[in-house]
């Protein structure tokens, strides 16, 4: 009779790297589906015509510029996670699903922004509460990993200021939702500017000097 072996109770190793492969994948999908909202109306018959049509895109094309740039901004500061993360027990790993599902939603809200962010101001607020839950979910991934030892032990200190970190965006983001008012769409790029002022992401980039995030487990 052949023995059973129990399946392990964390993922390390190879096995983690498909954790990751994964997460790179959703990464990729959601940021391609970020052009799906960019659309020239067909039946142009001249080149003025062309110009209005494109002209009536600069919403779209604001918004899709600005998602882009959250969506890399989210891939980076991911793979960095990846590289402190030694194991992921079943709830990070439950916790990197529900992550990707915030992130997978991004094009669709961001769509939204592009599409009414000028005549229905909520679709914005909607956007910003997306973004501000992937950031919330982020601070659960780090707080779970720090107190359950799943980093490497030279990334302890890195981990606990990265919760500090992610959690002053999620509410730094939350704060913006008044600017919609007045600024309309155009409240996320407020972000930009907020986030360079974020004090715990300025202490985490002393703790990794070099390239402003997380040095690679062989640095």
């Amino acid at each position: 009779m052949v023995e059973q072996k129990s399946l392990a109770s964390v993922e390390r190793g190879r096995d983690m790297s498909r954790i990751g492969a994964f997460s790179d994948g959703v990464f990729a999908i959601a940021i391609t589906l970020l052009v799906l909202q960019l659309e020239v109306r067909p039946g142009i018959g001249s080149t003025p015509e062309f110009w209005r049509a494109l002209g009536d895109q600069t919403a779209n094309l604001i918004s899709f510029a600005i998602s882009f740039a959250v969506i890399g901004r989210l891939w980076y500061l991911h793979h960095r996670f990846m590289q402190m993360v030694r194991e992921f027990d079943p709830r990070l790993i439950a916790l990197n699903l529900l992550y990707l599902f915030f992130i997978v939603l991004i094009p669709f809200t961001s769509e939204l922004v592009g599409d009414y962010g000028l005549e229905v101001p909520m679709v914005t607020v909607i956007y910003t509460g997306n973004v501000a839950l992937v950031t919330l979910v982020a601070s659960l991934m780090y707080r779970r990993s720090f107190d359950q030892k799943l980093v490497h032990p030279e990334y302890r200190d890195l981990t606990e200021t990265g919760t500090k970190a992610v959690l002053f965006a999620a509410g730094s983001l939350v704060a913006t939702m008044p600017l919609v008012l007045v600024l309309g769409p155009y409240t996320p790029l407020t972000w930009f500017i907020i986030f360079r002022l974020n004090p715990y992401d300025r202490r985490r980039k002393r703790l990794a000097p070099g390239d402003g995030g997380t040095p690679s487990a062989g640095d």
